[in-house]
């Protein structure tokens, strides 16, 4: 009886030793996973700038004010109103509203807007003149020499009486090449800018006449 007693209190023992060992086990991992948990790193967040470019925009917003205008606008803002009307979809003739938003594009947009297109219509009495002034060129004479400037032709080109340009307005050549015969001349005139290109016809370089073929306005 008492070796029955002696093997039940070992097999006991045993397995108290074994439960004492298990539990001790278990909670070694508990911890450690906890500690694993605790000490993942935490995802890196980019602090580094924002790589985007950022607006090159130059736009302003005008609010209409009682008594504003467009042409008033565009005297603030040193820009033709004719501009500002074409680059808000705007009727030259339209009445303001106070509190309305009036867009005022960047100087390099104002430079490509032009409201209006006129192409300069083709005329005998033009090709006459034009022959002729090309003959005294030729000849090296100086009569109808202001043909070889394209800033006094557009001054007095009859095919451009529609404007009545005249002296006391802005001319500025804008762009000129002879070799390939094409010029482009700025004109300020009552208060509006106006775009006119010249081409050379018959004879290109120093000694070729030139004649209006386009106005933008």
């Amino acid at each position: 009886m008492k070796r029955y007693r002696f093997i039940a209190f070992i097999v006991l023992s045993i397995a108290l030793i074994g439960g004492i060992f298990w539990l001790k086990k278990q909670n070694n991992q508990s911890t450690n996973f906890r500690n694993v948990a605790l000490t993942t790193p935490t995802p890196s967040v980019d602090s580094s700038p924002n790589t985007t470019p950022p607006s090159t925009s130059n736009e302003q917003t005008h609010i209409v004010k009682k008594g504003d205008t467009l042409y008033s606008i565009g005297l603030k803002y040193n820009m033709q109103w004719t501009v500002i009307a074409k680059y808000n979809d705007l009727n030259e003739n339209a009445a303001l509203i106070e509190g309305q938003k009036i867009i005022i594009p960047t100087t390099n947009q104002s430079k490509t807007i032009q409201a209006h297109e006129y192409k300069v219509p083709a005329s005998s009495e033009e090709q006459q003149s034009l022959q002729s002034a090309q003959d005294y060129a030729n000849a090296g004479s100086d009569a109808l020499s202001y043909r070889l400037d394209p800033i006094q032709v557009v001054q007095r080109s009859l095919l451009l009486s529609r404007f009545a340009f005249s002296a006391s307005d802005i001319y500025v050549i804008s762009n000129i090449d002879k070799t390939n015969g094409s010029a482009t001349i700025e004109v300020t005139h009552d208060d509006s800018l106006y775009i006119v290109y010249l081409n050379q016809p018959l004879v290109k370089g120093d000694k070729g006449v030139w004649t209006p073929i386009k106005v933008t306005y």
